[in-house]
């Protein structure tokens, strides 16, 4: 049955005309009467998991319960914030069994003590976990433990409306067209966004700049070159700030913010066409096709930086399937099962090539499982998934990926939403740069150092 279930994905789909299924008359620790498992819970939480992109979900899980390959059903739940939700759930007892989990939150979450570990059961079913998308699946570790197994690769790039770039060109002598292809730089970025911002089109965005100054960072290869271990073995590390790749990071911010190429948009300015470029994840693309007003765009990398040696690269995110540690008290037989069963569903999901790329048709993302990645069936009909994955598996100049995830350190979105958002803004309104890398290193170090 497990095998056969790519086949039959499609027929579900067809004919799946309710909500997800559940077993009737179950108690609330999700086994019948005989003690077996009928249903276990998962939650999903965060911006990415609405709309569309829920709704793809939901059908999928709707197709598994139809199916039933390991003869119980998933009970599918959306949490506006799910780390919150499952932290004050787990007090209680009431904790799902498995999460759709957002993969760089692993390390912070580890040492707050809130995932349970899978190793035990990878290395006693002999779960080769090579097989994954190496970046992906080092996002589901820490400290010696696995806490769970990749679903798909999440790629960062940048949507160019080719509509407005054709307009553009057509009128003008300097076209600018031939600037959008992988091997873009930042002056290239610049110059597209000046040509194209109009009195009522943005030439550029990536949201607040400061926001996704992080992205630069990892874009480029260079993303652990600002921080620096202390004690990396309980998770603790300095800032390093000050250094000249930072600088140049900066000043690079700077000079688009200067430009007044667009500022700050909101998340439909894109599909309403007055936003030309804009930097967003592999999963917009769903945004993009459920607004249906924009048809002609171009997903690319980021850019390189103009000077020489630089390369194009971007951040490379996405979700796993993890388990969040109940308290002591909460350990009973009937939990004991249900994360036997939640166990069985991620390995049936993950490792297995046909339920992969179901999973991919269906999500519209890229699967984890390197087999499944390069199987042409998971790109097929789908411009965006085929660019992103050649991005995912180019390398630099010495073999490294161009594409890499954010560090795995603790109180790094900390680092992120509360030093980097509040010190880079003082920057690109006027302030000095020297006292930008000052109050970026101080407190960077109090949130990564103190913040344990």
């Amino acid at each position: 049955m497990r095998k056969l279930f790519g086949k039959v994905l499609t027929a579900c789909l067809a004919l799946l005309l309710c909500g997800t299924v559940t077993a009737c008359g179950l108690s609330d620790d999700g086994l019948d009467a005989s003690g077996n498992v009928a249903r276990i819970n998962m939650w999903v939480g965060g911006s990415e998991w609405s709309g569309r992109n829920l709704r793809n979900l939901e059908t999928f899980i709707n197709a598994y319960n139809a199916a039933k390959p390991d003869g119980f059903t998933v009970k599918l739940s959306r949490k506006d914030d799910l780390e919150k939700a499952f932290q004050t759930a787990r007090t209680q007892g009431s904790q799902p069994d498995i999460m759709l989990w957002d993969r760089f939150n692993t390390a912070t979450n580890v040492v707050s003590d809130y995932l349970y570990p899978v190793s035990d059961l990878i290395e006693r079913d002999n779960v080769d976990t090579s097989v994954f998308y190496a970046p992906a699946m080092q996002e589901m570790r820490y400290g010696g433990e696995t806490y769970g197994l990749p679903v798909d690769v999440d790629v960062w790039g940048t949507y160019v409306n080719m509509d407005m770039v054709e307009a553009y060109d057509a009128s003008h002598s300097d076209k600018v067209g031939g600037l959008l292809k992988a091997d873009w730089t930042w002056n290239d970025l610049l110059t597209v966004a000046k040509a194209l911002k109009t009195s009522t089109v943005a030439g550029y965005s990536s949201g607040d700049q400061e926001q996704h100054l992080f992205k630069y960072y990892v874009s480029t290869g260079h993303g652990a070159e600002y921080l620096k271990p202390i004690d990396a073995a309980k998770g603790k590390y300095e800032t390093n700030f000050d250094n000249d790749w930072t600088r140049e990071v900066l000043r690079f911010f700077k000079q688009v913010k200067d430009a007044n190429v667009g500022g700050k948009q909101e998340d439909t300015s894109f599909t309403s066409k007055v936003l030309a470029m804009v930097n967003k994840p592999l999963y917009y693309n769903n945004y993009i096709l459920n607004d249906g007003k924009v048809t002609n765009y171009k997903f690319l990398p980021q850019p390189k930086p103009s000077a020489e040696g630089g390369v194009n690269g971007g951040m490379v995110g996405g979700y796993g399937l993890a388990f969040p540690k109940p308290d002591d008290k909460n350990k009973t037989k009937a939990w004991e099962a249900r994360h036997e069963a939640a166990w069985k569903f991620t390995k049936w999901l993950t490792t297995q090539k046909a339920n992969m790329l179901a999973w991919s048709k269906q999500i519209g993302s890229l699967p984890a499982l390197t087999e499944a990645l390069n199987d042409a069936s998971c790109v097929e009909g789908n411009t965006v998934l085929s660019d992103a994955r050649a991005y995912v598996s180019a390398t630099d100049g010495h073999g490294n990926p161009v594409y890499i995830t954010r560090p795995q350190v603790p109180n790094f979105l900390t680092l992120q939403t509360d030093v980097i958002n509040a010190q880079v803004p003082l920057y690109l309104n006027g302030g000095s740069l020297d006292d930008c890398i000052r109050n970026l290193t101080s407190s960077g170090n109090q949130k990564l150092i103190l913040g344990l």
